[in-house]
């Protein structure tokens, strides 16, 4: 459900009733729709999704600095190695 109106990336999320959270789209490649940058309804819930299992080293520092900047916690990111034997078992 739009938080705002639809052309803005402001979403509320039920994961499960009644338990529900705003998403926020900040940041997007807006030429491939290859990644946008997600906040939670805090600086302290921040994701940086892409459609391929790695971003390149220089869209990742320079969506790292864009959050920096914002004054999200980024020497907290998790980085999640796509590659690894979990994630190739879809667990």
């Amino acid at each position: 459900m739009f938080q705002s109106p639809p052309d803005t990336a402001s979403l509320s999320i039920t994961f499960f009733w009644p338990f529900a959270g705003g998403y926020h789209a900040f940041a997007l490649d807006r030429q491939d729709y290859g990644w946008p940058m997600i906040s939670g309804p805090s600086h302290g819930y921040l994701w940086i999704l892409a459609r391929q299992p790695d971003l390149s080293l220089e869209i990742r520092q320079r969506l790292v600095n864009k959050a920096r900047d914002l004054g999200f916690p980024v020497d907290e990111l998790i980085l999640v190695d796509h590659g690894s034997a979990a994630c190739a078992a879809g667990g």
